[in-house]
Protein backbone atom coordinates (compact mmCIF):
# COMPACT_ATOMS: atom_id res chain seq x y z
CA UNK A 1 0.00 0.00 0.00
CA UNK A 2 0.74 3.25 -0.79
CA UNK A 3 1.04 6.57 2.13
CA UNK A 4 -0.48 9.81 1.64
CA UNK A 5 2.51 12.65 2.68
CA UNK A 6 2.06 15.91 2.70
CA UNK A 7 3.80 18.67 -0.02
CA UNK A 8 3.69 18.19 -3.40
CA UNK A 9 3.98 14.60 -5.67
CA UNK A 10 7.20 14.50 -7.83
CA UNK A 11 4.29 13.09 -10.55
CA UNK A 12 0.74 13.12 -11.13
CA UNK A 13 -1.66 10.34 -11.84
CA UNK A 14 -4.51 12.10 -12.88
CA UNK A 15 -4.77 10.15 -16.03
CA UNK A 16 -4.18 6.53 -14.15
CA UNK A 17 -6.91 7.51 -11.82
CA UNK A 18 -9.17 8.44 -14.84
CA UNK A 19 -8.88 4.93 -16.24
CA UNK A 20 -9.54 3.62 -12.99
CA UNK A 21 -12.37 5.54 -12.99
CA UNK A 22 -13.50 3.86 -16.09
CA UNK A 23 -12.99 6.63 -18.37
CA UNK A 24 -13.02 5.68 -22.20
CA UNK A 25 -9.43 5.08 -23.76
CA UNK A 26 -9.75 7.64 -26.82
CA UNK A 27 -10.80 10.19 -24.09
CA UNK A 28 -7.43 9.21 -21.98
CA UNK A 29 -5.60 9.33 -25.40
CA UNK A 30 -6.34 12.47 -25.84
CA UNK A 31 -5.58 14.07 -22.58
CA UNK A 32 -2.47 12.38 -23.00
CA UNK A 33 -1.73 13.39 -26.19
CA UNK A 34 -2.96 17.34 -25.08
CA UNK A 35 -0.56 17.08 -21.84
CA UNK A 36 1.95 15.81 -23.78
CA UNK A 37 1.25 19.28 -25.80
CA UNK A 38 1.45 21.60 -22.82
CA UNK A 39 4.21 19.89 -21.26
CA UNK A 40 6.38 20.97 -24.67
CA UNK A 41 5.22 24.33 -25.49
CA UNK A 42 8.04 26.39 -23.75
CA UNK A 43 10.74 23.15 -25.15
CA UNK A 44 8.82 23.90 -28.97
CA UNK A 45 9.37 27.50 -28.67
CA UNK A 46 13.10 26.88 -28.19
CA UNK A 47 13.31 24.48 -31.09
CA UNK A 48 11.54 26.77 -33.08
CA UNK A 49 14.59 29.87 -33.10
CA UNK A 50 16.90 26.63 -34.70
CA UNK A 51 16.73 27.66 -38.23
CA UNK A 52 15.98 24.03 -40.06
CA UNK A 53 13.25 24.04 -37.68
CA UNK A 54 11.95 27.48 -37.74
CA UNK A 55 8.28 27.38 -39.56
CA UNK A 56 9.27 30.84 -41.89
CA UNK A 57 11.70 27.69 -43.12
CA UNK A 58 8.97 25.04 -43.40
CA UNK A 59 6.29 26.42 -44.88
CA UNK A 60 4.41 28.20 -42.35
CA UNK A 61 4.02 24.85 -40.49
CA UNK A 62 5.46 24.39 -36.72
CA UNK A 63 4.88 20.22 -36.61
CA UNK A 64 8.29 19.62 -37.00
CA UNK A 65 9.56 21.87 -34.04
CA UNK A 66 6.71 20.11 -31.90
CA UNK A 67 7.63 16.64 -33.39
CA UNK A 68 10.91 17.07 -32.22
CA UNK A 69 10.12 18.62 -28.72
CA UNK A 70 8.44 15.81 -27.68
CA UNK A 71 11.49 13.55 -28.89
CA UNK A 72 14.01 15.58 -27.05
CA UNK A 73 15.72 14.27 -24.19
CA UNK A 74 17.07 15.79 -21.40
CA UNK A 75 20.86 15.69 -20.24
CA UNK A 76 22.82 17.42 -16.92
CA UNK A 77 26.25 17.97 -17.36
CA UNK A 78 28.03 18.58 -13.65
CA UNK A 79 30.28 21.94 -13.65
CA UNK A 80 33.89 21.87 -15.26
CA UNK A 81 32.75 18.69 -17.63
CA UNK A 82 33.56 18.39 -21.23
CA UNK A 83 30.11 18.34 -23.58
CA UNK A 84 31.16 17.67 -27.04
CA UNK A 85 34.52 17.29 -27.77
CA UNK A 86 36.53 18.95 -30.79
CA UNK A 87 36.83 16.83 -34.28
CA UNK A 88 34.30 14.23 -32.58
CA UNK A 89 32.11 12.78 -34.66
CA UNK A 90 28.97 13.10 -33.23
CA UNK A 91 24.89 12.27 -34.47
CA UNK A 92 23.56 14.66 -32.04
CA UNK A 93 21.23 18.33 -31.28
CA UNK A 94 21.73 20.33 -28.25
CA UNK A 95 19.84 22.99 -27.06
CA UNK A 96 21.00 24.96 -24.29
CA UNK A 97 17.98 24.67 -21.44
CA UNK A 98 20.61 25.94 -18.70
CA UNK A 99 23.84 26.89 -18.81
CA UNK A 100 26.25 28.05 -20.09
CA UNK A 101 28.03 26.27 -22.19
CA UNK A 102 32.05 27.42 -23.20
CA UNK A 103 32.92 27.12 -26.93
CA UNK A 104 37.22 25.89 -26.79
CA UNK A 105 38.88 25.85 -29.87
CA UNK A 106 41.90 23.71 -30.06
CA UNK A 107 44.46 26.23 -30.50
CA UNK A 108 42.96 28.39 -27.21
CA UNK A 109 42.80 26.94 -23.49
CA UNK A 110 40.35 30.13 -22.72
CA UNK A 111 36.90 29.95 -23.71
CA UNK A 112 36.26 31.43 -27.46
CA UNK A 113 32.55 31.94 -26.63
CA UNK A 114 29.78 31.22 -24.40
CA UNK A 115 26.20 29.59 -24.57
CA UNK A 116 23.24 30.35 -22.98
CA UNK A 117 19.80 29.37 -22.44
CA UNK A 118 18.38 29.28 -26.26
CA UNK A 119 21.28 28.46 -27.77
CA UNK A 120 21.74 25.69 -29.79
CA UNK A 121 25.11 23.42 -31.47
CA UNK A 122 25.45 20.46 -33.55
CA UNK A 123 23.02 21.45 -36.31
CA UNK A 124 24.95 21.18 -38.89
CA UNK A 125 27.10 18.17 -37.33
CA UNK A 126 23.59 16.35 -37.16
CA UNK A 127 22.59 17.47 -40.71
CA UNK A 128 25.69 17.04 -42.66
CA UNK A 129 27.57 14.24 -41.10
CA UNK A 130 30.75 16.24 -40.34
CA UNK A 131 32.82 16.52 -37.26
CA UNK A 132 32.36 18.91 -34.78
CA UNK A 133 34.86 21.38 -34.97
CA UNK A 134 35.38 23.14 -31.64
CA UNK A 135 34.86 21.15 -28.21
CA UNK A 136 31.93 22.58 -25.55
CA UNK A 137 32.24 22.48 -22.10
CA UNK A 138 30.37 23.23 -19.03
CA UNK A 139 31.02 26.36 -17.06
CA UNK A 140 31.36 25.72 -13.33
CA UNK A 141 27.65 25.24 -12.42
CA UNK A 142 25.59 22.64 -13.71
CA UNK A 143 24.41 22.45 -17.21
CA UNK A 144 20.99 21.29 -18.85
CA UNK A 145 20.66 20.53 -22.24
CA UNK A 146 18.19 19.03 -24.76
CA UNK A 147 18.91 16.73 -26.56
CA UNK A 148 17.88 15.13 -30.16
CA UNK A 149 20.14 11.48 -31.17
CA UNK A 150 20.47 10.57 -34.37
Amino acid sequence: MHNIQEGPANRSFGLQVAKLAGIPAPVLDAARDKLRELVSEPTTQLVKKIPWFDPKNRGGSDEFARALAVRLSTRIYIPNSTVVYAHEKQRELFVVRAGPILVFSIKSPTAIASLEAGDFFGDVQLVMDVKHPVMMKTGTSFAELFVASY
